[in-house]
């Protein structure tokens, strides 16, 4: 069985004298059900930060497998 799944955050550090920036993230997601006790997943995400100004894109990429015993 194939799962796929969508994920948007965001978070904002922002507040009073304390400058963290804003950050957001957009995550997709393909998991593999191969069968009742195996799963792989594979996630790509695209992080943006705004910070004092400067902004930067980061791609994250993660592969999970998971095994029930």
């Amino acid at each position: 069985m194939w799962e796929v799944a969508a994920r948007y955050s965001s978070i904002d550090l922002n507040d009073g004298p304390i400058h963290g920036g804003r950050l957001w993230r957009l995550t997709g997601v393909l998991k593999w059900h191969a069968s009742r006790r195996v799963m792989t997943t594979f996630d790509y995400g695209l992080a943006h930060l705004d910070r004092d100004g400067l902004r930067s894109y980061t791609h994250i990429f993660q592969m999970r497998l998971l095994l029930w015993f």
